[in-house]
C-alpha cells in the first residue's frame, strides 16, 4: 500500500508552501527538495516544535534518519540552508546557517564584492597593459568591463562570436551556456558605447582577416580562459587587490560584485525583491534558485540594506 504524503502542518507549513510556490515559478520540479521539507514538516510536528528555525533544529532533523551518507545528510541540511535563506530576505531576523556545519561536499567560495575603487583600479591597469600597439588594453578593458556590466560568466564571453553581439539594439546572444541554454543580454548604453568602440579597434587590428570571435588576442585568434585568468591575475596584483602569494579576489567575483549591486539597487528603490529575482535569474543564466538567492546574503552592505528595510518597516506599522 502506497504511503501517505505528510500534509504539511507544522508552525513552517505557511512558509514552506509559500517557499515551493515561488520556487517553481523558475520552472524547477523541485521535487527533492519538497520531499525533504515534508519530512522535515513532519519532525517538526512530532517534536510538537514551535520555535524558530533555527541552525539546531536544521542539524537534529539533517541526522535524524539513520544510515545515510555524508552527502545525504550534508543535501538535508542545505535544502534547510537555502529555505532559510530564502526566509532572511522577508525577516532579516532569521538566522543565517553556518554553511561548514554538516559536511558533505565542497562549499561555494566566499564572494568578493569589489568596491568602486577596486574596479577602477583593475580597469586602468587593463588600460596599461602591454606590448604596445597591442590590442590587450582595449581587449581587457572591455571584457572586463563587460564582466561587470551584464554578470556573464567569463566562459560566456569568450565563446562570443561577433554574429552574437548586435551593436545596433544593444542585445547579446549567450549560446549553450553553461546549462546549455541560449539567452538574450541587453546591454546598458555605455557597454554598448564601449562594444562599438572595442569593435572598430578589432577590425583595424585583424586588416581584413577572417576571424569569428569577438575578443581577439594579439595573433588574431580567440581569447584562451587560461590566459584571460593569468592576465587578470597580473592586472589585480598590479592594483593590489590580489597577494603576491596568490591569495586574494578571481575573475569570477566580477559576476557576484554585478548581481550584489543589482540587489542592492532595488533596496535603495523600494522595489519588490521577490518579484525582481526571477527576472535577475534569467538574466544570469542560472539554473537553480539558490544560485540567485545566494546573493542576497553575499555582502554586508546588502544585508544592512535588508535590515534597515525591515525596520523601516515595522517603524511604518507602528
Amino acid at each position: 500500500m502506497r504511503k501517505r504524503k505528510h500534509e504539511f502542518s507544522s508552525v513552517f507549513a505557511e512558509q514552506i508552501e509559500r517557499y515551493l510556490r515561488f520556487m517553481r515559478g523558475f520552472e524547477r520540479a523541485f521535487r527533492v527538495e519538497e520531499a525533504i521539507l515534508r519530512a522535515f514538516d513532519a519532525f517538526v510536528c512530532e517534536r510538537e516544535y514551535d520555535g524558530d528555525l533555527t541552525q539546531e533544529i536544521a542539524i537534529d532533523f539533517a541526522y535524524s534518519k539513520p544510515g545515510l551518507t555524508s552527502v545525504q545528510y550534508a543535501k538535508r541540511y542545505r535544502i534547510l540552508r537555502n529555505f532559510s535563506e530564502y526566509l532572511s530576505v522577508y525577516n532579516p531576523g532569521t538566522p543565517l546557517f553556518d554553511p561548514k556545519a554538516v559536511r558533505g561536499r565542497v562549499e561555494r567560495h566566499p564572494a568578493h564584492i569589489y568596491t568602486d575603487e577596486e574596479i577602477a583600479l583593475l580597469l586602468s591597469q587593463a588600460k596599461a597593459l602591454g606590448p604596445a600597439n597591442s590590442p590587450r588594453p582595449i581587449v581587457y578593458h572591455t571584457l572586463l568591463g563587460l564582466l561587470l556590466s551584464t554578470g556573464m560568466r567569463i566562459g560566456e564571453a569568450i565563446k562570443l562570436d561577433v554574429r552574437d553581439v548586435d551593436l545596433k539594439e544593444g542585445l547579446i546572444n549567450v549560446r549553450e551556456t553553461k546549462f546549455r541554454k541560449n539567452r538574450i543580454v541587453p546591454v546598458h548604453d555605455t557597454t554598448l558605447r564601449q562594444l562599438r568602440e572595442y569593435m572598430e579597434a578589432r577590425n583595424r587590428f585583424l586588416l581584413g582577416a577572417e576571424q569569428d570571435a569577438f575578443f581577439v588576442n594579439g595573433r588574431r585568434n580567440r581569447l584562451c580562459y587560461s590566459t584571460v585568468v593569468a592576465t587578470f591575475i597580473h592586472l589585480a596584483r598590479t592594483a593590489g587587490i590580489r597577494s603576491e602569494s596568490g591569495q586574494g579576489p578571481r575573475l569570477h567575483d566580477l559576476r557576484h560584485t554585478f548581481a550584489v549591486r543589482r540587489v542592492l539597487s532595488w533596496y535603495d528603490a523600494n522595489d519588490d525583491i521577490q518579484a525582481q529575482l526571477p527576472a535577475l535569474s534569467t538574466y544570469m543564466g542560472h539554473a537553480h534558485f539558490e544560485d540567485t538567492t545566494y546573493y542576497l546574503t553575499a555582502g554586508a552592505e546588502l544585508m544592512a540594506r535588508a535590515s534597515g528595510r525591515f525596520e523601516n518597516y515595522w517603524r511604518d506599522e507602528e
